[in-house]
């Protein structure tokens, strides 16, 4: 990837986080990692593993496609909404799993659609 992918993927980072509310000391804790790491990857300095986009992606409520697409994509998503005040790592946690089993749930209905169109 070059240079300014990843500062493009960090900018998708940066406004989806912003979306939910959550600090990056919030995503780092749920992470596990440092808070500077978050901002390395929202600034586009430092490489973000599959793994981590992956749980990033599934906290902030969106695909992993839509962090690594260059289109413009339909930005609705179905996300939990929720204010990050006083959020344990279990309640991040339980956000991310919920959020994830949603977008499941929404491409799901989206291929089953798709089928009893044909």
């Amino acid at each position: 990837m070059s240079t300014t992918l990843y500062k493009d993927l960090g900018a998708k980072l940066r406004t989806a986080r912003e979306s939910c509310d959550l600090t990056q000391s919030k995503a780092a804790q749920y992470l596990g990692i440092a808070r500077e790491l978050i901002s390395y990857y929202e600034n586009g300095t430092r490489q973000i593993d599959l793994l981590t986009l992956n749980k990033l992606s599934n906290l902030y409520g969106f695909p992993v496609e839509h962090f690594l697409s260059n289109e413009s994509q339909d930005d609705s998503t179905v996300a939990l909404a929720f204010r990050s005040n006083g959020l344990s790592e279990t309640d991040l946690d339980v956000l991310a799993r919920a959020n994830e089993f949603l977008h499941n749930l929404n491409w799901l209905n989206k291929v089953l659609n798709g089928r009893s169109e044909s």
